[in-house]
C-alpha cells in the first residue's frame, strides 16, 4: 500500500541533494518518491539501494554548461510497476509508471515539471497526453503556479 508519507520534491539538482534525498528515504522509507529538476545528464548514474529509478533527463541545449530541468521516479522494488515511455511532449517534462497493486485497478503516476518560462496556455496539451496514459492519471509536481496579488 502506498504509503501518505511526503512523495516529492523540487531537487534543484539530485547530485547537489543526493545525500539528503537518502537519508529521507531511508528514514521515512516511502513506497514512491518523485523529484523534478533533477538536473541530470544521461552519462550520469543516480540509483537508490531497494528502488527503481526511472528518469527522464532534459536534452543538452546549445553546449550549455549545466544541466536543468528533468524529472524521476523512485519507487520500491517491491511494489508491481512498469515504466511508461514518455509520449513526445512540447512543454513540460515529465516520467510516468504504471501501478499494478493487488486487488485495485490499475493506475498511473507521473512526475511532472513545467519550466517557468512556459507559457500557460501551451501546455494544457501536454497535460491532455499526460491524463490518457491511464484509466487513473495521478499527475503530481512542480507546475510553477503563480500567485496574484489583490
Amino acid at each position: 500500500m502506498l504509503t501518505a508519507q511526503e512523495i516529492a520534491c523540487n531537487a534543484n539538482g539530485v547530485r547537489n541533494r543526493s545525500a539528503d534525498i537518502r537519508k529521507y528515504l531511508e528514514e521515512h522509507s516511502p513506497d514512491i518518491f518523485l523529484i523534478q529538476e533533477t538536473k541530470l545528464r544521461p552519462e550520469i548514474n543516480f540509483s537508490i539501494p531497494n528502488y527503481d529509478v526511472y528518469r527522464t533527463d532534459r536534452p543538452q541545449r546549445n553546449n550549455a554548461p549545466t544541466q536543468i530541468g528533468g524529472t524521476g521516479i523512485l519507487i520500491k522494488k517491491s511494489l508491481p510497476h512498469h515504466h511508461i515511455p514518455t509520449p513526445q511532449l512540447h512543454f513540460v517534462e515529465a516520467t510516468s509508471i504504471s501501478l499494478n497493486l493487488t486487488n485495485k485497478e490499475p493506475f498511473t503516476v507521473t512526475s511532472i515539471y513545467i519550466p517557468p518560462d512556459t507559457d500557460p496556455t501551451l501546455y494544457t496539451l501536454d497535460l491532455e497526453t499526460l491524463i490518457q496514459l491511464g484509466p487513473i492519471p495521478i499527475i503530481f509536481g512542480d507546475f510553477i503556479a503563480q500567485h496574484q496579488k489583490f
